[in-house]
């Protein structure tokens, strides 16, 4: 926690944060499938993820639990993602390591996502039958055939489309 910051005002950045990650990373792929230039919004999804992940880290706690892991392993990716693109320049097969690493990270951040709003949204339902985790283990797994089609369909597109040329080119 952050001294002297209260609780509501964290939580509204992070969640400010999250929704900019979460938006830059689909946004990432639906570019990429399309072939398109994806530099501008790559930096903008890794380094919002990053804060979305650095920020769930300031939440008080009594002790580490399976989000803090969760965090550490989105960092890691993160990381790995970052090395991919700037070092590697997604040479060869760090393009695949790349797509997967970020991938990885965005279905973090989403499943996060959608832990808490099941949290809020299945006590305001009511009448909901059984246990309230089957529907967010259900949510997730959802979640998680949707990221590996869309990985599928990333990892089968080329690297960018060329540009296509005006038949009348200016002089």
């Amino acid at each position: 926690m952050v001294p002297g910051l209260p609780i509501e005002t964290l939580t509204s950045l992070h969640v400010a944060i999250s929704l900019v990650g979460i938006s830059s990373g689909l946004l990432l792929f639906i570019r990429m499938i399309a072939g398109r230039d994806v530099s501008a919004v790559s930096i903008v999804f890794l380094v919002t993820t990053a804060a979305t992940t650095a920020t769930g880290f300031l939440y008080p706690v009594s002790s580490a639990g399976v989000r803090h892991l969760v965090g550490v392993a989105s960092l890691a990716t993160l990381s790995v993602a970052v090395v991919s693109l700037y070092v590697f320049r997604l040479a060869g097969a760090w393009r695949a390591v790349y797509v997967i690493a970020a991938l990885v990270a965005l279905y973090f951040n989403c499943s996060a996502a959608v832990v808490q709003a099941c949290r809020r949204l299945l006590p305001v339902a009511g009448d909901v039958e059984g246990d309230p985790q089957t529907y967010i283990l259900f949510a997730q797994g959802a979640l998680l055939v949707l990221f590996i089609v869309l990985g599928a369909l990333v990892l089968r597109m080329p690297r960018e489309r060329p540009q296509r040329t005006s038949a009348i080119s200016p002089l």
